[in-house]
Parts: C-alpha cells; structure tokens; sequence
C-alpha cells in the first residue's frame, strides 16, 4: 500500500510539473475510456495547461454528446509533451497506432484499474479495487486540486457508469456509488445520459444482435454460452466495432449460464473475443493466456492465426475446464 500511494504521489507531482500533456487510451475505446479521458483532459485545460486527447479509433457515436468529445485526434501530430498518460490500458499492445504518442515521451504515465496490467509505463498506479478508471481520474482531479464543473461531471459519470453496467455489476462499490452521488450534484441530465448510453441502439445492431443470437451454443450442462459473427456476416450487416459492445451479456445473462463468451472475426485468422463470467470463472486468465487481459469477470483478447471455428472449438475446451 506504501508503495501503492508512492507511484500515485509521483504521478501528482508529475502532472503538477508538466504544461504540455497528451491523455491517451486503448482500441476500441468504451465508455470509461472515452469518458475519463475527456474528463481529465477538460479538468487539466481549465487549469491552463494544453492538453490532447488521442483515441485511434475515434469516439464512438453513442458517446459523441460528451463535451470535447470532436476534440479527440486519432495519431499523433509530432508534438512534443512533458507527460503523456495512458488510462484504462492493460498492456501498451492495446494502445494501437497510439504507442507513438506514449512514446515520445520520457514521461509516461499509466493509470489503470485492470489487475492483468503489466505496469508498462514509467510511471504506474494500478488499483485493481477501483471500479473503473473513470473512479480513479475522480479521485486524481481532486488530488490535483483541479475543480469538477457539469461537463468534467458528465463524463466522468459515464465512465463509471458504463464500466458498472449502470451500478449492476460487482465492481460497484461504496466509493464508486459516492463517486457517482457527488458527480449528480453538478446537475447532470442522467435520465438523458443512461437513454443514450443504455437504452438507445440503432436498427443496424438490433440486426446484428439477431444474427448473433443465432449462433448461440449452451454446454456444459447450461453453464456455458458462446456466439460468434463471421466477417462474412459482419460485412453484410455493415457493422462497425460499436455494435458488438455489450452482446456478451446477452450470453451471459441466460438463466443458468456461469461463463459467456462472444467471438467476432475481425478479418480471417483474426479473432476478437469478448469474456463474461457470473460468479467464480476468473475469465481474465483465459485472456492473459491468449495475449489479453481484463478482470476476473470480464476480459478480452484478439486470436490471430486461427480459423474462427477453431478458436470457438479451443476456448469452449478451456472455458469448460474453467468451470469443472
């Protein structure tokens, strides 16, 4: 715990020193990263300081009515910063075209909540108890002595929000729901924000949800759910990454089902996976094992090299062994 608090003193101190800073997060960025990335980078602009935000992949549109969210570049521009700091990241693999950011520094910083993190920066503070890293850039902003207005509260709600599945999952805590109490004060419109974020869904992902739902294998007597989506498919729906968040949970969420996992055949031989578990499946140690990472209830890697029936055949071995 000493050394726990050191990293983060470091940190502090750091980012207090540094006027030039880029926040950065991972591929395919969710809720929590688009949220606390934007959260600390406004907190930090408001302070004076120059800040960019850099996402490969863009925002996604259901989180387009975040503030500075048509800010955010997607590779580097050559600039150079005093600190860049990665959040929600696991291992630097998953910053994509983004790693050149993080290093074009000297000053790299990691902030995460992922226990399978592998402490890739030069300056790394890990809380695998925080319910996402949006809790941690609340917590920072206020150890920097930075003030929270309406659109810093929006996005941070977001963030924690979506990584608690709107306070449902159980990495929602008493700091995470105190967290989010604080962040309702500013008058945040959160009716509106967990229609967007929860509700929402285009016709285009009610369509891949039914050609997904079609897929669906049971076994292991019940206690184990796998879907998948060929690229094939995939092209003819026009989906884009978007579209796959949150149908893991549709496997997932079956009476009787302990472990889920979703397969999307990003191209041939490349295989995203997407992991869930209910109660006592670490499924993060499946991801570690394929090169990913994640929590113990939800996790994610990328197979490369295998046919998409073959990797459904190969984690159904080892997901079922999971659960014997």
């Amino acid at each position: 715990m000493m050394l726990h608090m050191q990293n983060l003193k470091k940190i502090i101190n750091k980012i207090t020193a540094s006027n030039r800073i880029a926040v950065i997060s991972h591929v395919s960025p969710d809720g929590d990263a688009v949220g606390s990335s934007l959260a600390l980078a406004i907190a930090l602009r408001n302070s004076g300081r120059t800040v960019d935000v850099y996402l490969e992949d863009g925002v996604p549109n259901v989180y387009s009515f975040l503030t500075a969210s048509d800010t955010v570049l997607s590779q580097w521009i050559g600039k150079e910063y005093d600190a860049v700091i990665a959040l929600d990241t696991g291992d630097i693999d998953r910053l994509g075209k983004c790693v050149q950011v993080f290093n074009s520094t000297t000053s790299r910083i990691n902030i995460d909540h992922h226990i399978t993190n592998t402490s890739f920066g030069d300056y790394n503070y890990i809380d695998a108890k925080a319910s996402s890293a949006g809790e941690i850039v609340y917590n920072l902003i206020g150890m920097l002595g930075l003030g929270i207005n309406k659109e810093i509260a929006e996005c941070l709600y977001v963030a924690i929000a979506t990584d608690t599945g709107g306070f449902r999952y159980g990495n929602t805590t008493s700091k995470s729901m105190q967290a989010a109490a604080e962040l309702l004060t500013h008058d945040i419109d959160v009716s509106g924000i967990s229609r967007r974020v929860f509700e929402l869904v285009t016709e285009k992902k009610v369509r891949l949800l039914g050609n997904a739902i079609g897929t669906l294998e049971i076994s292991s007597g019940g206690r184990l759910a796998l879907m998948y989506l060929s690229n094939q498919d995939k092209e003819r729906l026009g989906a884009a990454a978007e579209d796959f968040d949150g149908i893991v949970n549709i496997a997932r969420n079956i009476a009787g089902v302990e472990a889920a996992a979703f397969l999307v055949e990003i191209q041939p031989m490349e295989i995203k996976v997407n992991f869930r578990s209910n109660t006592y499946v670490d499924v993060s140690t499946i991801a570690v094992k394929h090169g990913g990472g994640g929590h113990k209830r939800a996790a994610g890697c990328t197979i490369i090299g295998i046919s998409l029936l073959d990797v459904k055949t190969q984690l159904k071995k080892e997901l079922e062994k999971e659960l014997h």
